[in-house]
């Protein structure tokens, strides 16, 4: 037993990285979010108009998105540790440049340039503790990664409202955007010694093929698996994107007010971030197959059964558990991309993944918003729980070796 536990368990370097990576993580889904959270004073402050500080906004994730690749591709041929560090120290410090801004095509600039600094995080990070973790241990591994972006989310944007009542937007982003910087500069000196690239542990075989297998420029040896289990994602995620959107306005069509509603998110973000972590552990124990039919389910289930859920106490509590199922299933489909992609080369292949699920998460809610206008809230929500159910069939077609750390799988002997 004490074997075994030590196999699955964290420890060493890996668990230095999963430590680094989480933190890294905290502050770049953090620092994206916060910037949101200070639109309405950015724009009070350069006299915008809403269709103006939404482009803010898109034009950051937008620059997020299209940067993945590039990046990911650099850290295949320099140090990912410099990548990843670096990346994180570029969108703190231009924060601090876009706290500068006084025009709206500074401030514009400086937002996208943010967000290219913010497109290294998660394909070389989510690769690196894919590769480092255990087989058995993968799916906690980045469900604790997970987790860790859910509690930036939560945290900055909150210190970031804060700072900004006392002391103004200009000083909440400048002081957000400089610890930013300093955590990604303390990365950088903390791995200053290492190697370009590393090794998995010598006291297992690794389950990945070597640099010189066919996996390809991208570094994808599963080509037919990539592709199935980037659909899910790209579904997955643009169903979560356009419930997010959409949710508020069902709220609000109830009579509920501005604080209700925004009590009622915070609650299901705990969900969502709960659920990420235990959907982790759940895929070292049954498998991703089954962690992803069953999560996908509950969440066709879930959405369509808000439209019957009244009351803010028993909504509460239904909001809870529709937020893990929402954000559950990421972990084990995070833990499935590391199964198709080469190690050397993996960063590429999550770029892949992340562009293609950031896009479909951006124009979802556009899509739906048709839907809305031609049928109404409900439509929309009927929508979103009968293309969920596309997921359970796509998931039929994984390899049942693909599970993160079934016990007697391939991947785990």
């Amino acid at each position: 037993m004490a074997e075994e536990r030590s196999r699955l368990t964290p420890h060493g370097r890996s668990g230095a990285e999963l430590a680094w990576a989480s933190l890294l993580h905290l502050w770049n889904d953090g620092l994206t979010a916060a910037l949101t959270v200070l639109l309405p004073f950015v724009a009070a402050d350069l006299h915008l108009g809403y269709a103006q500080a939404a482009l803010l906004r898109t034009m950051h994730l937008a620059a997020l998105t299209v940067t993945q690749i590039p990046l990911a591709t650099l850290a295949g041929v320099a140090r990912e540790t410099a990548v990843l560090g670096g990346g994180l120290t570029w969108f703190g410090a231009s924060y601090l440049v876009l706290a500068a801004a006084t025009t709206f095509a500074g401030a514009l600039t400086w937002a996208a340039v943010a967000g290219a600094g913010a497109g290294a995080y998660h394909p070389i990070a989510t690769n690196r503790i894919a590769s480092l973790a255990d087989p058995r241990a993968r799916g906690r591994a980045i469900g604790t990664l997970n987790f860790s972006g859910d509690i930036g989310k939560f945290l900055l944007p909150a210190a970031a409202g804060a700072l900004a009542a006392l002391a103004g937007w200009r000083w909440s982003l400048a002081l957000l955007g400089g610890l930013g910087a300093l955590v990604g500069t303390a990365y950088l000196w903390a791995c200053r010694g290492r190697t370009a690239t590393f090794e998995p542990p010598t006291n297992r075989a690794p389950d990945w093929p070597s640099a010189r297998t066919s996996a390809g420029q991208w570094g994808i040896h599963r080509p037919v698996s990539f592709v199935v289990i980037t659909a899910i994602g790209v579904i997955d995620n643009g169903i979560r994107s356009a419930v997010l959107t959409f949710l508020p306005f069902l709220l609000v069509a109830r009579g509920l007010g501005g604080a209700e509603v925004g009590g009622l998110f915070a609650l299901m973000l705990i969900g969502g971030g709960a659920g990420k972590l235990a959907c982790g552990w759940l895929t070292d124990a049954v498998g991703q197959r089954v962690v992803i039919i069953v999560t996908e389910i509950l969440m066709a289930a879930g959405t369509v059964g808000v439209l019957w859920v009244g009351g803010a106490a028993p909504l509460a509590v239904y909001l809870v558990g529709l937020g893990a199922a929402l954000n559950g299933t990421s972990s084990a489909v995070l833990a499935g991309v590391a199964d198709t992609v080469d190690r050397s080369r993996g960063s590429r292949g999550y770029g892949v993944y992340f562009t293609s699920t950031f896009a479909a998460a951006a124009i979802a809610p556009a899509a739906y918003g048709v839907l809305a206008d031609r049928g109404g809230l409900p439509a929309v929500f009927w929508g979103l729980g009968l293309v969920t159910l596309l997921i359970p069939v796509l998931a039929l077609f994984l390899p049942p070796d693909d599970g993160a750390g079934v016990s007697g799988s391939p991947a785990s002997r």
